[in-house]
């Protein structure tokens, strides 16, 4: 586990010599592509200004925004305030049901609004376009107990670079051409002692409190848990620190360890830390994550 944190520090800090400062931008600019997946008519859609309050609305014609319809909005605020956690997206549909995301962050990325029953938690929106609007690739073959292939929709403006084969382990880089962008690394690993469990979740307290211990050796992390999509129990470790520079995600697939390093860009400015967006993004493309069995 430490030597994927090893090779995701490494490359920030290579992307931090050969990457030019950027220059002083005048304003910060929020972009999102809004998907409506609820099912049903979206009639009211707004982002607010946490800070100033200042709200925009988005004026529906002939009906609302129909399922399956996508838009873009924008929010700009002066490169010298804060745009962490800088806005809430509020949306209602035709039904009545109301979704609210009140730490929504000055950034780019997709919002895809979700229907109630298809949350895996509180969240109303996901980070990530809808399956139909990002088709699956293919992130290269592996062969650990098997031969399977790796399918995985990648976020917009991600691509997927094979890293390393190392003591049966797989290495996989996911990263943007946006320098601004995290990046993503991927490893792979089969054990034997793990070949009877399923997932994470068939693990109990005292077995997941020894993988915990692995993480907390060397590094001052917290570790808590979510879950994909699917149901997926993932461990979430995250630096303890003002600015976070990297989260990392750990789950089992059948005997398959997975860890997924997500990493700040250290050369943006403007990004002083990881944001609830990216670690999203992270838990989104876990979720979509598949092994093929070769045929």
């Amino acid at each position: 586990m430490k030597k994927l944190i090893a090779i995701a520090l490494c490359m920030a800090l290579l992307l931090g010599c050969v990457s030019a400062l950027a220059e002083t931008a005048e304003r910060q600019e929020g972009v999102y592509t809004i998907y409506n997946m609820t099912g049903e008519n979206v009639l009211s859609l707004q982002l607010i200004d946490n800070v100033s309050g200042a709200a925009s609305q988005v004026t529906f014609d002939n009906g609302g925004m129909r399922s399956g319809e996508s838009m873009i909005l924008s929010h700009i605020i002066p490169a010298s305030e804060d745009g962490h956690h800088r806005l809430t997206l509020k949306f209602t549909t035709e039904s009545g049901y109301e979704g609210v995301f009140s730490t929504l962050s000055i950034e780019e990325a997709p919002i895809t609004l979700l229907a109630p029953d298809a949350m895996t938690g509180a969240t109303p929106i996901s980070f990530t376009a809808p399956t139909a609007a990002a088709e699956k690739e293919t992130l290269g073959e592996i062969n650990l107990n098997g031969a399977f292939t790796l399918q995985c929709a990648l976020p917009e403006g991600y691509v997927v670079s094979p890293l390393d084969v190392d003591n049966g382990g797989y290495y996989y880089a996911v990263t943007s051409e946006d320098e601004s962008k995290p990046s993503m690394l991927l490893s792979i690993m089969y054990d034997e002692l793990l070949a009877n469990v399923k997932r994470l979740n068939d693990l109990d307290d005292e077995a997941l409190a020894k993988i915990a211990e692995t993480f907390q050796e060397e590094d001052e992390v917290e570790i808590s848990y979510t879950e994909t999509a699917h149901g997926t129990k993932l461990m979430v470790v995250k630096e303890m620190a003002d600015s976070v520079d990297f989260v990392d995600f750990y789950t089992i697939y059948e005997g398959y360890e997975l860890e997924f390093v997500l990493l700040r860009n250290l050369t943006n400015d403007a990004s002083e830390s990881l944001t609830d967006a990216d670690i999203q993004m992270a838990i989104d493309f876990l979720s979509d994550l598949d092994f093929v069995a070769a045929e």
